[in-house]
């Protein structure tokens, strides 16, 4: 393969998240700069919704992007999970480019589910601003285990920057679960079971202080972490830094 070559004689390489940053290290020797995927500027400054799930007619659960092998199984527990809660008004919204028989062929379909059509960015900007629950899942059972370990999901700025609460279904191991605990900005579902994440819902749905203050901690980390300008100076810095050596 051409890729450790190429880090190895590289002036620089860039990584969106410390785990990532540090496989590199250990794999080939280098450095990586942390340079986070950065959200939009403007949810950043955008007054937050306040929202009170359980005094709603009905709960919505968002998750937008693809649905593919990274998250099949998540989706069918989260399934699963929501008709384990029926005295609950709970519905799913995917907002996906894929076609809805193709994810009922996962097994990704219910009568709570729907599935809708991607949408232009600024408008799943708000879609994510106006749902009770984002919903981040990353594969349990994954022939790139290393891969989920180290993926740092576009969305993740935005969720954080939304000021709604962030549900992760994702290993324990994995970087999205070490951030959200680290900064207490999301409540980490690791187990892969339906009924372990039917619990976490249940404390979403319940637990207002908790949300409260989650929703807070989230958009304080969406600012320090997720500003562009932040990702641009960390990213002209590492340029003018780079430039200057010598691949070996």
């Amino acid at each position: 393969m051409i890729a450790p070559y190429i880090f190895r004689h590289s002036a620089g390489i860039i990584g969106p998240n410390e785990f990532i940053c540090q496989e590199y290290q250990r794999r080939y020797g280098v450095d990586a700069a942390l340079v986070r995927n950065p959200c939009d500027k403007t949810e950043l400054e955008k007054e937050l919704y306040i929202q009170v799930s359980r005094q709603k007619s009905r709960i919505k659960i968002i998750y937008t992007g693809d649905v593919y092998l990274a998250n099949f199984g998540c989706f069918r527990n989260l399934i699963q999970a929501m008709k384990l809660l029926q005295e609950y008004p709970l519905e799913l919204h995917i907002f996906t480019a894929r076609k809805p028989e193709q994810l009922a062929s996962e097994g990704i379909q219910s009568t709570q589910t729907f599935i809708h059509p991607h949408l232009p960015y600024h408008e799943i900007l708000e879609q994510q601003r106006v749902g009770d629950i984002l919903f981040l899942p990353l594969a349990f059972e994954s022939p790139i285990p290393e891969l989920i370990r180290t993926s740092a999901p576009g969305k993740l700025g935005e969720y954080l920057a939304s000021g709604r609460p962030v549900l992760a279904h994702v290993p324990a191991n994995s970087f999205v679960a070490h951030y959200l605990e680290k900064n207490k900005c999301g409540l980490v579902a690791s187990e892969n079971d339906p009924i372990s994440l039917k619990d976490h819902i249940l404390k979403l749905i319940n637990d207002e202080g908790f949300c409260r203050a989650t929703t807070h901690h989230a958009r304080q980390r969406a600012k320090l972490d997720f500003d562009p300008q932040v990702a641009s100076e960390k990213l002209v810095d590492f340029l003018s830094t780079s430039i200057h050596r010598n691949p070996t």
